[in-house]
């Protein structure tokens, strides 16, 4: 599942709605982020926050959800930043992204 590539509220409103709707398949759910060329500085928290309850929605359900990668530089940046690059090593390997070639 891909972010929207003009990630702005609603569309990022709208792009919830689906993970939302792809959780009831119980189905294992890879959210691609590498195609959204820059993060708005409002909207990068949000896209954090909205990964992060996802995935904790996921382990709480039973459901693999992940990252593909590679990140963004601008959300990797804020990423590190704010801490969360240095977690648990399950916490890296889900914000670092399941880097694909």
């Amino acid at each position: 599942m891909a972010m929207p590539h003009n990630l702005k509220i609603d569309s990022l409103g709208e792009f919830a709605d689906k993970l939302i709707e792809a959780f009831t398949s119980r189905q294992a759910l890879r959210v691609d982020l590498s195609s959204v060329p820059t993060f708005d500085v409002s909207i990068t928290q949000l896209v954090i926050q909205l990964m992060a309850a996802s995935r904790r929605h996921a382990l709480a359900i039973g459901i693999d959800f992940s990252l593909v990668g590679p990140l963004p530089p601008p959300l990797a940046s804020v990423l590190e930043r704010s801490g969360f690059m240095t977690g648990t090593p399950d916490d890296i390997a889900f914000w670092q992204g399941d880097i694909q070639s």
